[in-house]
């Protein structure tokens, strides 16, 4: 299949925009693993009043 300036941008350019949503992605997880950890940390220490 031979490709025209048009569908080269159109490729480069889905490629550029993949690499920025991986990377929000991954951002994204990394802050929310880390709330997540916050979170759990201090539940642990409500249940341990209860008990």
């Amino acid at each position: 299949m031979a490709l025209n300036k048009y569908t080269k941008r159109a490729r480069i350019g889905g490629l550029i925009s993949m690499l920025f949503i991986g990377l929000g992605t991954i951002l994204l997880g990394k802050l929310s693993g880390d709330e997540a950890k916050d979170l759990i940390k201090s539940s642990l220490e409500g249940m341990n009043t209860l008990m």
